[in-house]
């Protein structure tokens, strides 16, 4: 996992399609999209906008095996927890 700001995107530039993602993150106004699913390189890099009353006591955990997960919290606050996939 990694955890980090917006403002030090430039750190990642060797990762590829990951950069790519960043990148498009640190240059858009999600404020101002609808809520949806949207492609930014077809299948490869997708977004979601999404607006959701955040509640610590319903904490449901996920696991990724084919997509890497960057989340970016435009609005509010939001406890994100970390563990194996195992």
């Amino acid at each position: 996992m990694i955890f980090d700001r917006v403002e030090n995107i430039g750190n990642y530039k060797g990762l590829g399609k990951v950069f790519t993602a960043l990148e498009f993150m640190a240059n858009t106004d999600f404020t101002n999209i609808p809520i949806g699913k949207y492609e930014l390189d077809g299948d490869n890099i997708y977004y979601m906008v999404q607006k959701y009353d955040t509640n610590p006591d319903k904490t449901i955990a996920e696991a990724h095996k084919k997509y890497i997960d960057i989340q970016y919290i435009v609005k509010g606050e939001e406890i994100i927890a970390v563990a194996p996939i195992q």
